[in-house]
């Protein structure tokens, strides 16, 4: 990406490109100004500054700052809207503006409350389009050597992706070849010839990695207030709602997962509403029949501490997982998952071959929640409870997202006031009312805490061993 300088600071300093809205723009890290390309600041501000159509027509002054873009002076325009009246610096030649820090927190106490939102009831995370940066197209000569390339590629202009939010076919060139031809858009675009095939390398791929290093959570939707639905879900369902973190790739295997665990789920929840009149003390023949079945069905794929390393138990370390006792457990254990477990999920899908990065997220997850076994056997050795639930493996995918995503932010309605909690700060609190109902509940509880501990502790940790980058590669740069 091109490197700019700032208007405002001149030649000392230059600015950082963080992504907001799934739209990188240059930010000065000193004075905190922010540098707009045509058409950013009206995807960013929510549509209350449009310079292309407004900044044009108005009167302005000349002044000192040079545009970074194309090296010409800058004019200084004051401008009213409604109650907001600002002053920013335009340049008429590529459109673009600057605006210095103290005129952004003018524009954003204006947007308070009245900011773009996601298209969303509840908000979910964007899906950006999977796209890749395109090094030139090279044309392929009678002796095989690669002769002078066109300069037309796509999705790129002046050095930076454009994010689309739709799929694209890219061009390779402006006039293509029969020896030209793209890859799928999990891959870098690939030039051939007949005698030397030129592969671009992963380096000039747009990945999950790049996608996360460029997000800036101390920026990205920091105007925006919580929506009326969105409000009302954290408020009556105590759970967290992911402020602003967008996915990269369609988490296939996860799905997949879910599925497995509602299938398995609607058996059990049939065999509960069968048995649900067996403890009424009027209970008839059949339904005390179905409680028995019911508790067969927890005894089999159940885990089990007192059968420890038999047969069953080993395989018990696997299906245990895919059983709930209750549709508040599996509901809630199946809303963690997909609540972080898509950005977690995203690493793994930086991989070549599908078969990498599905296997090895199954992997992982399976993992976290064999550890999880463990840590409950450890406790309740001896026990002839049968072990259910995701909820050691969910914990190990909230390990993973605090490890790689920890500025991440979070609502959570407390006392009726909607919080931005970063993901640290939610889940080191989460752990450690785990720890707090683990000291003084104990193996009285029904709720195996151990389990929980054990899944997370594995995911933190063992996230590094599984994903195909160190997890410091990913955490974003404030």
């Amino acid at each position: 990406m091109k490197a700019r300088i700032c208007p405002y600071c001149r030649d000392s300093v230059i600015m950082d490109k963080i992504t907001v809205k799934d739209v990188i723009i240059d930010v000065c890290p000193q004075c905190k100004g922010v540098y707009y390309d045509r058409g950013e600041m009206k995807k960013i501000l929510a549509g209350s500054l449009d310079a292309e159509t407004i900044l044009s027509r108005l009167p302005s002054d000349d002044s000192d700052f040079i545009c970074p873009s194309c090296s010409v002076n800058m004019d200084k325009i004051s401008a009213r809207k409604g109650e907001l009246t600002y002053e920013l610096y335009f340049c008429r030649s590529c459109l673009a503006t600057f605006l210095k820090n103290e005129e952004l927190l003018k524009v954003k106490r204006i947007l308070s409350g009245a900011a773009f939102r996601q298209p969303s009831a509840l908000r979910p995370k964007t899906i950006v389009a999977t796209t890749y940066m395109q090094p030139p197209a090279r044309t392929v000569k009678d002796d095989g050597a690669a002769g002078a390339s066109s300069n037309e590629s796509t999705g790129v202009s002046d050095g930076r992706q454009t994010r689309a939010s739709a799929a694209y076919s890219p061009k390779l060139s402006s006039t293509p070849t029969a020896n030209t031809q793209p890859r799928s858009n999990y891959g870098a675009a690939s030039v051939y010839s007949p005698s030397n095939s030129a592969v671009f390398t992963a380096a000039e791929e747009k990945k999950a990695l790049a996608h996360y290093k460029s997000i800036n959570y101390e920026y990205a939707d920091e105007h925006e207030s919580i929506s009326a639905s969105s409000y009302l879900f954290c408020l009556f369902s105590n759970l967290p709602l992911e402020v602003y973190n967008p996915r990269y790739y369609f988490p296939l295997v996860l799905v997949l997962i879910i599925t497995a665990n509602t299938l398995v789920f609607a058996l059990t929840f049939k065999l509960i509403s069968a048995a649900s009149g067996a403890s009424n003390l009027f209970a008839n023949a059949s339904s005390t029949r179905a409680l028995e079945v019911l508790n067969n069905f927890y005894y089999t794929l159940g885990l089990i501490p007192d059968e420890f390393f038999s047969f069953k138990w080993l395989l018990n370390l696997f299906s245990y997982q895919f059983v709930h006792a209750s549709f508040m457990h599996f509901a809630v254990n199946m809303y963690f998952l997909w609540v972080f477990g898509d950005n977690v999920c995203d690493i793994f899908y930086d991989r070549k071959e599908p078969i990498d990065r599905e296997t090895n997220f199954l992997a992982f997850y399976l993992f976290t929640g064999i550890i999880g076994a463990f840590a409950h056997m450890f406790f309740y050795y001896g026990f002839k409870i049968p072990l259910v639930g995701a909820s050691g493996a969910v914990a190990g995918i909230m390990g993973a997202y605090m490890r790689l995503f920890p500025g991440a932010k979070f609502y959570q309605v407390i006392f009726f006031y909607p919080f931005k909690i970063p993901a640290i700060y939610y889940i080191g609190l989460w752990i450690f009312g785990q720890i707090f109902m683990a000291l003084v509940l104990g193996i009285r509880s029904h709720v195996s805490w151990p389990a929980h501990l054990g899944g997370f502790l594995a995911g933190y940790v063992g996230i590094s061993y599984f994903i195909p980058y160190a997890p410091e590669e990913i955490t974003p740069e404030s």
